[in-house]
């Protein structure tokens, strides 16, 4: 891939965090998501199935409605909501990166009472890009327990640790042992 399909690809992964994620900006998904994308693991994956019984599971299809409905969900609770990408990198298909995010939670997250409180995490990201630019694979990760702990949230550490003896989807078919 060329270092201008890298470039384009990593505006565009900026673009799906700042115009989609931050301002709900939901006219530009089609736009940066491929049909039939999945993501292959979300950053809160393991919090929200163990805390919500309807969660969609990884590895689902996105659609700009699926995403638009449950996303918003979230954002319904927070308020100064900031991401801001502090290490990027593309090579070949995929883009690299992470990034801070920052918000203050007002009201209940994944459905459990939480303290009004700045909140302030880490996440990072793998995430492929056929060659319009366009999401087709996405791989996240954060800590589910420092976000727990900053809501107030009661952590069940032994549905934790069960949830983490599930193996993690492969990434671009390569076999990555986990």
């Amino acid at each position: 891939m060329s270092t201008d399909a890298q470039m384009r690809n990593s505006a565009n992964f900026e673009r799906f965090q700042q115009e989609v994620i931050v301002s709900g900006d939901f006219t530009v998904f089609d736009e940066l998501v491929a049909p039939g994308a999945v993501t292959l693991r979300s950053a809160n994956s393991t919090m929200q199935r163990l805390v919500l019984a309807d969660f969609v599971a990884d590895q689902t299809p996105l659609s700009r409605e699926g995403f638009e409905r449950a996303w918003s969900q979230v954002m319904s609770s927070r308020a100064n909501h900031r991401r801001t990408i502090e290490t990027i990198c593309a090579s070949g298909d995929t883009v690299a990166a992470r990034w801070s995010i920052e918000w203050i939670q007002q009201g209940q997250y994944l459905g459990r009472a939480c303290r009004q409180t700045l909140v302030r995490t880490e996440e990072v990201g793998f995430v492929r890009f056929d060659n319009d630019g366009r999401i087709i694979e996405c791989w996240f990760m954060s800590d589910p327990i420092e976000l727990w702990m900053q809501l107030g949230i009661d952590v069940n550490l032994s549905a934790y640790v069960q949830e983490q003896q599930r193996p993690t989807p492969e990434f671009g078919g390569s076999s990555n042992g986990r």
